[in-house]
C-alpha cells in the first residue's frame, strides 16, 4: 500500500492545480452556457461552491480576518486521509459529475481551448 500511496500522490497534487486553473479560466458566462445546454435549470451556478466540512482539534483552527471586506481566511491542521475524504465528500455532494459530463460534452463556447 505504501508504493501506491508513494505513486498516487504526487500525480494527484498536479492534477488539483491543473484542474482549479482550467476552472478558473472559464467565464462565468460560458458556465450558464454549458449549464443550459445541459438542460440545467436557471438557477444552477456552475461551477458550484462545494461545502468542506473538515471534523478537527479547536487548536488546529485559525480564523484571520482578510484584507478584503467580508472576507476571511481559515488555516486547518487536519490529517491528510481526513481532509482528502473531506474534499471528495465536498465534490460528491456538489455534484460535480454531472458538471464534468457536460464540459465533455460541450460543443463551442472555446470548449477545447
Amino acid at each position: 500500500m505504501l508504493h501506491e500511496i508513494g505513486e498516487q500522490l504526487p500525480h494527484l497534487l498536479p492534477q488539483l492545480d491543473r484542474l482549479a486553473r482550467l476552472i478558473d479560466s472559464i467565464h462565468p458566462d460560458t458556465w450558464d452556457f454549458v449549464a443550459e445546454e445541459d438542460g440545467q435549470d436557471d438557477d444552477v451556478v456552475w461551477p458550484e461552491r462545494p461545502t468542506l466540512t473538515v471534523t478537527t482539534d479547536g487548536e488546529d483552527l485559525d480564523v484571520d480576518v482578510d484584507s478584503e471586506p467580508g472576507r476571511v481566511t481559515v488555516r486547518v491542521q487536519a490529517d491528510l486521509p481526513d481532509l482528502l475524504r473531506a474534499l471528495a465528500h465536498a465534490l460528491r455532494s456538489a455534484d460535480v459529475d454531472a458538471l464534468a459530463a457536460a464540459a465533455r460534452e460541450a460543443d463551442g463556447a472555446g470548449a477545447t481551448h
